[in-house]
C-alpha cells in the first residue's frame, strides 16, 4: 500500500468510510494492559485472582491531506486522502513530546541521533514540497522526495475542542509554466544535529504522499495543499503544542504556549544535553497515577488528585514497514486501599532558553486517561500502554 488512494470528495471526518472505500489513517492505537497481583476491579469487571486483564484504549493521530486545484478557467477540483508518515516523523515526535532517543535520516541519507534546539541549537521549521518525479513511490523508510519543483513556507495553525486537538499546515503552488505534480510532502528544515555549541543543520521528510493520478497544472492554475493532523482519545493540547513548535512551525511564526503541571505558561522545550555541553535536557517521561475526578483529556494539564509519579523507560520498535510500537510500562504497589481513576504521562522538559540554566525543568502532561483500578493495601499493578503507528 505504497500509494495513497485518492478520490474526489468533500470533507468526510476523522474515521469515516465513504462509498465503501476504506481510507488510510495512522492509528495511534493504545492498548492498556493491566496486570494485578492478588485481585483486580476495572469498571464493571468483578475481582479476579492472578490474571492479566487487557483494557483496550484506542487513540488516533489522523493526518488528512486535502488538495484543492483552481484551474485558470475557474473550475475547482478537490482531492482528499489519509496520509501515511515516515519513520522520521515517528522518531522526532516521540523524542520531542514523550521520551525516546531518536534516529532520523536527513534528505542526503545521513543518520543522526539528536535535535539540538534553543540556546545552542536551531529551532526547525516546516515546508510543503511539490514533486514531479517520474516514478515516485512511498515507503516509511523514505528520507527524500526527488525532483522537487516547489518548496514553500506554509501557514500553520493549532486548535482544540472537547474531543480532539489538531494542527494544520497549508501552502499553495502556482506554476509559471506547465508542470505535472506526482507527489507532495512535509519537510522539516534547519534541524541542528550537532550537540556542541556549533550549529550544523539538515532537513528530514516527515510525510510523503504519492498521488495515484498525476495532476497536470498549466500556467495560471494553482494547487493548494493542506495537511490536517488530528489528535484524539487521550492526547492533550500540550502534546500537540510541543509538536507544533518543533515539527510544524512555519518560518517566521511564533512559538505556541503550553501549560505545565504548576499552571505556568511556557513556550520552550530546550534540548539537547551531553556530558560536555549542558545547553538543554532531553525530554524524559514519568507516568502519574491519581484518584481525582475525570476531566477532559484535551485541555487537562495535570491530574486532579495525583497519588504518585513513577519514572519509566519507554521503548520504540518497528515491525518492518507495517507499523511501529511505542510502549510505556509502569508498576505500582499500593500502601493502602485505593482506586486509581486517573493516569497521565508527564514529559519533563527544560523550559529555559539560557545556555547555563539547563536545570530549569518542568513537567508537561502529554497524555491523560481515566481507568478504574481498585487496589487493596499491599497489592501491585503493572500498567502497559502500547501505541501502534500504522504505515498503511
Amino acid at each position: 500500500m505504497g500509494k495513497s488512494s485518492l478520490h474526489r470528495s468533500s470533507y468526510y471526518g476523522l474515521a469515516e468510510e465513504k462509498g465503501g472505500e476504506s481510507m488510510k489513517k495512522i492509528v495511534f492505537a493504545c492498548l492498556a494492559v493491566v496486570a494485578l497481583v492478588g485481585g483486580l476491579l476495572i469498571g464493571s469487571l468483578v475481582s479476579v485472582r492472578t490474571q492479566q486483564i487487557e483494557v483496550e484504549h484506542t487513540c488516533h493521530i489522523t493526518p488528512m491531506l486535502t488538495i484543492t486545484i483552481h484551474r485558470a478557467d475557474g473550475s475547482i477540483e478537490t482531492i482528499t486522502t489519509k496520509d501515511p508518515p515516515t519513520k522520521n516523523f515517528i522518531e522526532l515526535m516521540t523524542y520531542i513530546a514523550l521520551e525516546h532517543s531518536p534516529s532520523w535520516k536527513d534528505t542526503d541519507g545521513n543518520t543522526h541521533s539528536a535535535m539540538d534546539t534553543e540556546a545552542s541549537g536551531s529551532n526547525p521549521t516546516v515546508t510543503v514540497v511539490f514533486s514531479n518525479a517520474t516514478s515516485p513511490s512511498y515507503s516509511p523508510d523514505d528520507y527524500n522526495i526527488p525532483d522537487v519543483v516547489a518548496d514553500l513556507n506554509p501557514s500553520t495553525s493549532l486548535g482544540n475542542n472537547s474531543t480532539h486537538a489538531w494542527i494544520t499546515v497549508s501552502a499553495t503552488f502556482t506554476p509559471s509554466e506547465a508542470v505535472n505534480i506526482t507527489a507532495v510532502g512535509l519537510k522539516l528544515n534547519n534541524i541542528d544535529y550537532d550537540i556542541s555549541d556549533n550549529v550544523n543543520t539538515a532537513s528530514a521528510i516527515l510525510f510523503e504522499d504519492v498521488l495515484d493520478e498525476q495532476q497536470q497544472l498549466a500556467s495560471g492554475d494553482s494547487m493548494g495543499v493542506t495537511y490536517s493532523i488530528y489528535f484524539t482519545n487521550g492526547m492533550t493540547k500540550n502534546f500537540v503544542v510541543l509538536l507544533k513548535n518543533y515539527l510544524f512551525r512555519g518560518d517566521g511564526e511564533d512559538m505556541q504556549s503550553y501549560t505545565d503541571t504548576g499552571g505556568s505558561s511556557r513556550t520552550v522545550d530546550n534540548t539537547y544535553t551531553s556530558s560536555t555541553y549542558f545547553r538543554g535536557r532531553d525530554p524524559t517521561l514519568s507516568v502519574a497515577l491519581g484518584t481525582g475526578a475525570s476531566q477532559d483529556a484535551t485541555t487537562a494539564y495535570k491530574l486532579n488528585n495525583e497519588l504518585t509519579s513513577i519514572e519509566t523507560d519507554p521503548t520504540l520498535a518497528y515491525n518492518g514497514t507495517t507499523n511501529a510500537e511505542y510502549t510505556v510500562t509502569v508498576s505500582y504497589t499500593s500502601s493502602s486501599d485505593v482506586t486509581i481513576t486517573e493516569t497521565g504521562f508527564y514529559t519533563k522538559v527544560c523550559w529555559s532558553q539560557s545556555r547555563t540554566d539547563y536545570n530549569l525543568l518542568t513537567d508537561v502532561l502529554t497524555f491523560y486517561d481515566n481507568p478504574s483500578i481498585s487496589l487493596s493495601s499491599g497489592q501491585s499493578v503493572t500498567i502497559v500502554y502500547k501505541f501502534t503507528f500504522d504505515f498503511s
